[in-house]
Protein backbone atom coordinates (compact mmCIF):
# COMPACT_ATOMS: atom_id res chain seq x y z
CA UNK A 1 0.00 0.00 0.00
CA UNK A 2 1.04 3.33 -0.87
CA UNK A 3 0.91 6.30 1.75
CA UNK A 4 0.03 9.89 0.67
CA UNK A 5 2.97 12.40 1.82
CA UNK A 6 0.89 15.70 2.98
CA UNK A 7 1.77 18.64 1.23
CA UNK A 8 3.14 21.24 3.92
CA UNK A 9 3.96 24.29 1.76
CA UNK A 10 1.86 27.36 2.26
CA UNK A 11 0.12 28.76 5.54
CA UNK A 12 -2.47 27.14 7.83
CA UNK A 13 -5.83 29.61 7.97
CA UNK A 14 -4.75 30.32 11.74
CA UNK A 15 -1.50 31.86 10.79
CA UNK A 16 -2.34 34.36 8.02
CA UNK A 17 -5.01 35.49 10.26
CA UNK A 18 -2.69 35.51 13.45
CA UNK A 19 -0.25 37.87 10.68
CA UNK A 20 -2.79 39.63 9.88
CA UNK A 21 -3.55 40.75 13.34
CA UNK A 22 0.08 41.54 13.99
CA UNK A 23 0.24 44.01 11.26
CA UNK A 24 -2.95 45.53 11.73
CA UNK A 25 -1.68 46.50 15.52
CA UNK A 26 1.47 48.08 14.20
CA UNK A 27 -0.24 49.78 11.40
CA UNK A 28 -2.63 51.30 13.74
CA UNK A 29 0.26 52.36 16.37
CA UNK A 30 2.54 54.13 13.61
CA UNK A 31 -0.72 55.84 12.84
CA UNK A 32 -1.32 57.12 15.59
CA UNK A 33 2.27 58.48 15.91
CA UNK A 34 2.37 59.83 12.74
CA UNK A 35 -1.19 61.78 13.31
CA UNK A 36 0.94 62.93 16.63
CA UNK A 37 3.54 64.05 14.86
CA UNK A 38 1.92 66.17 12.25
CA UNK A 39 -0.66 67.45 14.68
CA UNK A 40 2.38 69.08 16.96
CA UNK A 41 4.36 69.94 13.90
CA UNK A 42 1.04 72.30 12.76
CA UNK A 43 0.69 73.63 16.59
CA UNK A 44 4.20 74.71 16.38
CA UNK A 45 3.74 76.18 13.32
CA UNK A 46 0.65 78.22 14.79
CA UNK A 47 2.41 79.43 17.61
CA UNK A 48 5.95 80.37 15.92
CA UNK A 49 3.55 82.23 13.44
CA UNK A 50 1.68 84.16 16.37
CA UNK A 51 5.32 84.87 18.30
CA UNK A 52 6.78 86.14 14.95
CA UNK A 53 3.71 88.65 14.82
CA UNK A 54 3.82 89.27 18.06
CA UNK A 55 7.30 89.99 17.62
CA UNK A 56 7.28 92.50 15.08
CA UNK A 57 4.65 94.05 17.00
CA UNK A 58 6.46 94.64 20.40
CA UNK A 59 9.93 95.50 17.68
CA UNK A 60 7.36 98.46 16.48
CA UNK A 61 5.92 99.86 19.84
CA UNK A 62 9.60 99.95 21.22
CA UNK A 63 10.26 102.04 18.27
CA UNK A 64 7.91 104.26 18.69
CA UNK A 65 8.31 104.25 22.41
CA UNK A 66 12.14 105.34 22.10
CA UNK A 67 10.73 108.87 20.55
CA UNK A 68 7.77 109.42 22.46
CA UNK A 69 6.25 111.08 25.88
CA UNK A 70 3.55 109.25 27.61
CA UNK A 71 0.24 111.15 27.38
CA UNK A 72 -1.95 108.45 29.23
CA UNK A 73 -1.72 104.74 30.18
CA UNK A 74 -3.32 101.81 32.33
CA UNK A 75 -2.42 98.06 32.46
CA UNK A 76 -4.02 97.20 29.46
CA UNK A 77 -3.42 100.41 27.43
CA UNK A 78 -0.93 103.51 26.98
CA UNK A 79 -0.87 106.74 24.54
CA UNK A 80 1.64 108.54 23.23
CA UNK A 81 2.65 111.04 21.63
CA UNK A 82 5.97 110.34 19.03
CA UNK A 83 7.58 113.38 18.54
CA UNK A 84 9.54 112.22 15.60
CA UNK A 85 6.47 111.42 13.71
CA UNK A 86 4.33 114.34 14.90
CA UNK A 87 1.40 111.79 15.79
CA UNK A 88 -0.05 109.83 18.85
CA UNK A 89 -0.76 106.38 19.51
CA UNK A 90 -2.55 104.42 21.74
CA UNK A 91 -1.53 101.07 21.97
CA UNK A 92 -4.46 98.47 23.60
CA UNK A 93 -4.73 94.64 24.46
CA UNK A 94 -8.55 94.63 23.72
CA UNK A 95 -10.17 90.54 24.25
CA UNK A 96 -7.27 88.80 22.20
CA UNK A 97 -5.92 91.21 20.26
CA UNK A 98 -3.33 93.92 20.88
CA UNK A 99 -4.58 97.20 18.77
CA UNK A 100 -2.96 100.01 17.71
CA UNK A 101 -4.65 103.49 17.06
CA UNK A 102 -3.36 106.73 16.18
CA UNK A 103 -3.77 110.51 15.06
CA UNK A 104 -1.98 113.59 14.14
CA UNK A 105 -0.72 116.81 15.33
CA UNK A 106 1.30 118.87 16.20
CA UNK A 107 0.47 119.48 20.05
CA UNK A 108 0.96 116.66 22.30
CA UNK A 109 -1.65 117.87 24.64
CA UNK A 110 -4.45 118.00 22.10
CA UNK A 111 -3.79 114.83 19.95
CA UNK A 112 -6.79 112.20 19.48
CA UNK A 113 -6.70 108.57 17.90
CA UNK A 114 -9.68 107.77 15.79
CA UNK A 115 -9.78 104.21 13.94
CA UNK A 116 -7.95 100.90 14.74
CA UNK A 117 -5.47 98.02 13.10
CA UNK A 118 -5.15 94.50 14.89
CA UNK A 119 -1.29 93.85 15.53
CA UNK A 120 -1.29 90.54 16.27
CA UNK A 121 -2.73 87.11 14.90
CA UNK A 122 -3.87 84.69 17.78
CA UNK A 123 -4.82 84.74 21.16
CA UNK A 124 -3.05 87.56 22.51
CA UNK A 125 -3.39 89.31 25.57
CA UNK A 126 -0.62 91.26 27.84
CA UNK A 127 -0.09 94.27 30.10
CA UNK A 128 1.45 97.73 30.03
CA UNK A 129 4.26 98.54 33.10
CA UNK A 130 4.57 102.15 32.56
CA UNK A 131 7.22 104.51 34.62
CA UNK A 132 6.60 107.82 33.49
CA UNK A 133 9.21 110.30 33.08
CA UNK A 134 9.90 112.29 36.48
CA UNK A 135 11.00 115.95 35.05
CA UNK A 136 14.99 116.23 36.41
CA UNK A 137 14.88 113.17 38.03
CA UNK A 138 14.66 110.28 35.52
CA UNK A 139 13.53 109.00 32.05
CA UNK A 140 10.45 106.86 32.13
CA UNK A 141 10.47 103.35 30.60
CA UNK A 142 7.47 101.36 29.45
CA UNK A 143 7.50 97.56 29.68
CA UNK A 144 5.38 95.42 27.58
CA UNK A 145 4.33 91.91 28.72
CA UNK A 146 2.17 89.53 26.09
CA UNK A 147 1.30 86.05 26.31
CA UNK A 148 0.45 84.16 23.01
CA UNK A 149 -1.58 80.88 23.43
CA UNK A 150 -2.72 78.26 20.61
CA UNK A 151 -4.05 75.33 22.29
CA UNK A 152 -2.38 74.50 25.27
CA UNK A 153 0.98 76.01 24.16
CA UNK A 154 1.83 79.25 25.43
CA UNK A 155 4.81 81.75 24.92
CA UNK A 156 5.32 84.65 27.26
CA UNK A 157 7.06 88.00 25.63
CA UNK A 158 8.27 90.82 27.60
CA UNK A 159 10.15 93.94 26.43
CA UNK A 160 11.33 96.87 28.26
CA UNK A 161 12.01 100.25 26.65
CA UNK A 162 13.45 103.72 28.05
CA UNK A 163 11.76 106.95 26.65
CA UNK A 164 13.75 109.66 25.22
CA UNK A 165 12.01 112.25 26.15
CA UNK A 166 14.46 113.92 27.96
CA UNK A 167 12.85 117.41 27.67
CA UNK A 168 10.33 116.48 29.45
CA UNK A 169 12.59 114.98 31.99
CA UNK A 170 14.72 117.95 32.04
CA UNK A 171 18.04 115.74 31.51
CA UNK A 172 20.49 116.81 29.04
CA UNK A 173 22.72 115.10 27.02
Amino acid sequence: METKKKNKKGFTLLEVVIAMFVFVLVMMASTATFARAFRAYGDAKDIQENMENAQYAMNLMAKTFRTSSVMDSGSNYVEVYDYSQEKCFNYSFSGTELVRAEGSGSDPDNCSTSGSAIMTSGDVTGVFDVEESEEDVSVGKITVSMTITKGSNTVHLQTTTSLRDYSKSGISL
